[in-house]
């Protein structure tokens, strides 16, 4: 490799040091707000309510739907 004769330090480094050191102070203030939200259960999980198996009424009142939809959907007034 070439030679390139960098600097120890680069301006233009700066910004991203800055970054990275005003995260680490953000995540040291707030980690233990954070952890609780992370961790923390629903209060109120709402139920899982059971479906039942569809029927022949149920697909065939759909269909008839669909084709209501698509009839009045093609209809030119």
């Amino acid at each position: 490799m070439a030679n390139q004769q960098l600097p120890a330090f680069d301006w233009h480094y700066l910004f991203g040091h800055t970054t990275v050191l005003l995260v680490a102070l953000h995540l040291a203030f707030n980690f233990r707000i954070a952890w609780n939200y992370v961790t923390r259960r629903a209060p109120n999980a709402p139920r899982v309510v059971e479906r039942r198996a569809p029927t022949i009424a149920g697909a065939a009142g759909r269909a008839a739907v669909a084709g209501q939809r698509l009839r009045i959907g093609n209809s030119t007034a």
